[in-house]
């Protein structure tokens, strides 16, 4: 099976705690560690390694973290020939603070995710043709999904929706999607 991923690249900044920090409060944490994430990438590398052909479509930054995404995405079997390193934007980057409980907070900054548009769509048209379903989630730009997933619904393709994180007008691209797989919240 082959699988189109549109979507988002980051580098995780994950730090654990006993507990998570009240507003203003500083707390030691205990562990801290950085991981290759955005809801695109996991994506992609859970389709490689469920043995699929993972195909990822989007942007990093021309720095180590855009170095650090590729290099892990590859060693995860997942096809990076359609990613683009965005000359002008960095890398996006997330931060995580986890309880003991597993409880969390995060924050995501979208820097080059920020930037995917519809030549980076058109770009990737051939790996669509070929994929059987196109995956998607509203990390990059609302229009350049939208724009995938009726190019690949016209294919007739699955067009798989992770709808977080929510943006305004977010909800009309369930008429395109085939599968809506949504967040806890």
């Amino acid at each position: 099976m082959k699988v189109t991923v549109l979507g988002s690249l980051n580098v995780d900044y994950v730090m654990w705690a006993d507990r998570l920090p009240t507003r203003g409060e500083t707390v030691l944490g205990h562990t801290f560690r950085t991981f290759v994430g955005g809801k695109g990438a996991n994506q992609a590398v859970q389709a490689a390694l469920i043995g699929a052909e993972a195909y990822m479509v989007g942007r990093v930054g021309r720095d180590f973290m855009g170095e650090m995404v590729m290099e892990s995405l590859r060693s995860k079997g997942v096809r990076t020939d359609l990613l683009v390193a965005d000359p002008e934007n960095p890398t996006g980057a997330a931060c995580i603070y986890v309880d003991d409980g597993g409880d969390n907070y995060l924050m995501v900054v979208e820097n080059a995710n920020g930037k995917v548009g519809v030549p980076d769509v058109d770009a990737a048209m051939g790996a669509m043709r070929d994929s059987e379903a196109l995956i998607v989630q509203n990390e990059i730009p609302l229009m350049t999904v939208a724009y995938a997933m009726e190019a690949a619904r016209g294919m007739g393709k699955l067009a798989v929706l992770d709808p977080a994180p929510y943006k305004a007008g977010g909800h009309a691209l369930f008429r395109h999607a085939t599968v809506i797989t949504p967040n806890e919240t």
